[in-house]
């Protein structure tokens, strides 16, 4: 079983390695969204909020203050067929057709979501966060392996949230957004 287990971490993760280099032009042609910053960096000064950005979607944004804060309440996304499917032909044209055609992809491709969907949070100065993941906590009440983020805002103030990738009804855009964050369509 941990040989198993360890087979698995290394497909997942040349599947990111690869899969999310290569795909993030692909799957954001459209959107003109700019890569995320994964590893947290020096937050910049604090700034006014000043005019609200057209591209903050309110609507997004939970009123129930657990929500993504907790293993028990994470943020449930993931990878639908046509997201997979269109991941699944820019790993087959990087050269990748072993991985493309593997389960592991699913899995890429849900991380994939996450990292979208956490390149897409602002905090109150509706400014994008720096994140990274600091590993899994376990499952979730659903059976699912929940993952666990560090983020922080322009202010310094540093945030934990959970994410469920394994839903693929649930694409990064489609998704609300822990209370006192927003999300930008853009």
């Amino acid at each position: 079983m941990k040989n198993h287990r360890i087979a698995m971490a290394c497909l997942v993760a040349l599947v990111l390695v690869v899969g999310i280099t290569v795909a993030w032009s692909a799957l954001t042609a459209d959107t003109g969204a700019q890569p995320p910053t994964i590893v947290a960096q020096a937050p910049g000064p604090a700034s006014s909020p000043g005019p609200i950005p057209k591209e903050i979607d309110f609507a997004a944004t939970s009123d129930d203050p657990t929500f993504g804060f907790s293993k028990d309440n994470p943020i449930k996304l993931g990878c639908g067929e046509a997201e997979l499917d269109r991941y699944r032909k820019i790993l087959r044209a990087a050269g990748k057709a072993e991985i493309a055609d593997s389960p592991v992809a699913s899995v890429g491709c849900g991380a994939f979501m996450s990292k979208l969907y956490l390149s897409r949070l602002r905090d109150k100065n509706f400014k994008p966060f720096t994140f990274e993941r600091h590993g899994n906590v376990g499952a979730g009440a659903d059976g699912h392996i929940v993952d666990w983020y560090k983020l922080v805002d322009t202010e310094g103030k540093e945030y934990e949230i959970y994410i469920d990738m394994y839903h693929p009804e649930s694409p990064a855009w489609k998704c609300k957004v822990p209370k006192g964050m927003y999300f930008s369509n853009e």
